[in-house]
């Protein structure tokens, strides 16, 4: 999903000032610029679609309800995003299960493939194992970064996947951005080594 973030178009006091006199246009823009990319989000902590689609719904229900005395600290994207994590931890707490990582959507490093085959321009798909050289190099991306850990994986994906900044990431994971920094340094460490042998 594009994001179009509701802030480049209204700024936060103007947002938080219709959302508080109960303008309903500001509400729905708000949730369409952000409820799918939330729920993408959720996915990593729950699979299952229908509980993210409902954690996320119940998020800015509560939103609506609190409106009038509404009013987040810093940037609302960040605050979404921690408020949607918050809200899965719960359910995971409620549940009993250990917090789970799975459905990692595919990191797309686009430049990364088109520098591999810009070398065969007789074949611009060339094969490799059967398959396309660009899906068999995505295949093998997507391996090396389920191997990362857990926590250095989320902080890769927040980036790389949800477009994140290093300070959004570290307010919705409650770190610094001095680490945000070291753990997406070592994460591209770590792909340049595993791919060394295909690069």
């Amino acid at each position: 999903m594009e994001r179009n973030d509701t802030e480049t178009y209204n700024d936060k006091e103007n947002l938080l000032h219709r959302l508080q006199i109960g303008d309903k246009q500001v509400f729905e823009e708000l949730y369409h610029s952000y409820f799918e990319c939330l729920c993408d989000f959720l996915l990593r902590y729950i699979d299952k679609p229908e509980v993210c689609e409902g954690l996320v719904q119940d998020l800015f229900l509560g939103i609506w309800i609190k409106r009038e005395n509404w009013n987040p600290k810093g940037e609302i994207r960040p605050y979404l995003y921690k408020a949607a994590r918050n809200k899965a931890l719960d359910y995971l707490k409620h549940c009993q299960v250990e917090r789970n990582y799975i459905k990692w959507q595919k990191i797309k490093l686009v430049e990364t493939a088109n520098a591999v085959v810009h070398d065969w321009p007789e074949d611009p798909e060339p094969y490799w194992n059967g398959q396309p050289f660009r899906q068999e190099l995505t295949n093998i991306i997507q391996e090396a970064i389920e191997q990362l850990p857990e926590r250095r994986k989320m902080i890769f994906l927040l980036s790389r996947d949800d477009g994140l900044t290093y300070q959004e990431i570290a307010d919705v994971l409650d770190i610094s951005v001095k680490t945000v920094e070291t753990q997406i340094g070592r994460s591209l460490k770590w792909l340049r080594e595993y791919l060394a042998d295909y690069l």
